[in-house]
């Protein structure tokens, strides 16, 4: 680290701002991976952990091994929803950091004990279509294939092949480009529609296919059927595409057949839009082998390196989700991909964003500066310590842009790798 950097000295500052806000979280017995309480500990283990700071990191266990006691009780009484929110997205964080040494005790490496469950799970889940990442098959896919060593793979093999078999009778075949589809309901009007985006859409269906891929590389069948799925899905998505200087991004929210005459220009996020789009493609077209797609998917990430304006690309926050924060991790995943220069400036800028936003005693001020329309019903909490729309996910970001070596493998929650 360069002490002598402004922006780094702004990040350090920042980030003490932000540990003493999540060192302050209200304690709750709600199991939810993405609540203040649970994102609070599992920033501070990982800060911590990074600075070698003994002290508040065995701190930090003591406060996880009291929320990890409450989980328990909750399974054992079955008050606990298998799914991202639940069940499942306690035993990631679980397995994220006993894998990054934060947590110790050994009890916390049985995680995968629950593997088998979330995979029936998830298999139901997707016979009802439910492929949410947060309330449905995808998160317990995710998780599923965090637990499982690439040696353990033979035992499950036959689930994921039953899964594999559900996802294609849910699927919807697209004459036009030869591809799969599934449909969501919409949020508001209740219609059938199909979601582009990463967060509820049936993007995540890609990532997550890439994900079983990309760990068990030598499992010839299940490497087979990924491949077959990942051709015909992203086959669909290229089908989507619309003219980015008139509607500034190329992909929209939702499939051009799912309103007529209607096309939903999509934001700049994480969670809908170009950017979620564009690196599941980059993975994608890595485990096909795809120079074409590759290149495609390039293409539409050094475009949006031009959107920088907040109201045209409905900017209204610094959170993860749908901020500023979770742009510049965006930027900085596609550097990390594809070594292009570009990414990192734009990654910095988006850093500078944040910490503009932060500078802030309530952030929608400079929000009302960067765009005067900006309406307060699109304001998050400014007191919010999540981790998809708070500042423990902000510091996540902060300390992956300023220290090298911080391992990244939270981003995993995110469907980012």
């Amino acid at each position: 680290m360069n002490s002598n950097n402004p922006l780094e000295n702004r990040i350090v500052n920042a980030l003490k701002n932000i540990e003493e806000k999540t060192n302050n979280f209200p304690k709750t017995n709600e199991i939810n991976l993405f609540e203040n309480y649970l994102d609070s500990i599992f920033f501070n283990l990982e800060y911590s952990n990074y600075l070698k700071n003994q002290k508040k990191l065995n701190e930090f266990q003591k406060h996880f091994d009291e929320y990890f006691q409450t989980f328990t009780i909750s399974v054992q009484n079955r008050e606990i929803a298998v799914n991202l929110y639940g069940m499942s997205g306690l035993l990631l964080a679980c397995n994220i950091l006993y894998k990054n040494n934060c947590l110790t005790n050994v009890k916390y490496s049985q995680s995968k004990d629950f593997t088998e469950l979330l995979l029936k799970v998830a298999i139901e889940q997707q016979k009802r279509n439910n492929y949410d990442l947060f309330s449905g098959s995808v998160g317990n896919i995710m998780v599923a294939v965090s637990l499982i060593e690439k040696h353990e793979i033979v035992e499950y093999e036959n689930s994921f092949i039953d899964y594999f078999k559900v996802l294609e009778k849910t699927a919807i075949s697209d004459k036009n480009s030869n591809g799969l589809k599934w449909y969501s309901l919409h949020p508001i009007y209740k219609t059938e529609i199909y979601n582009l985006g990463l967060s509820h859409g049936f993007i995540s269906i890609v990532a997550v296919l890439c994900k079983i891929a990309e760990k068990f590389t030598d499992n010839v069948q299940l490497q087979t059927k990924c491949k077959d799925l990942l051709q015909k899905i992203t086959s669909f998505v290229l089908s989507n595409e619309i003219n980015f200087e008139k509607h500034n991004s190329f992909f929209p929210m939702y499939s051009l057949d799912s309103f007529e005459n209607k096309i939903y220009s999509s934001r700049l996020a994480w969670c809908y839009g170009d950017l979620g789009i564009a690196i599941t493609l980059l993975r994608a077209a890595k485990v096909l082998n795809d120079k074409l797609l590759n290149e495609k998917a390039v293409k539409i990430l050094i475009k949006n390196t031009e959107r920088k304006d907040y109201k045209i690309n409905n900017i209204f926050d610094l959170w993860f989700c749908h901020g500023t924060s979770g742009i510049a991790y965006m930027f900085k995943k596609s550097y990390e991909l594809t070594k292009n220069e570009l990414f990192k400036e734009t990654t910095e800028f988006w850093i500078s964003e944040t910490l503009n936003m932060l500078e802030y005693e309530d952030y929608f001020e400079y929000t009302l500066k960067k765009n005067p329309t900006a309406n307060k019903n699109n304001y998050s909490s400014k007191n919010s310590l999540s981790l998809i729309t708070g500042y423990s996910g902000i510091g996540l970001v902060l300390c992956s842009f300023l220290y090298p070596d911080f391992n990244n493998s939270w981003d995993e929650i995110f469907l980012l790798s």
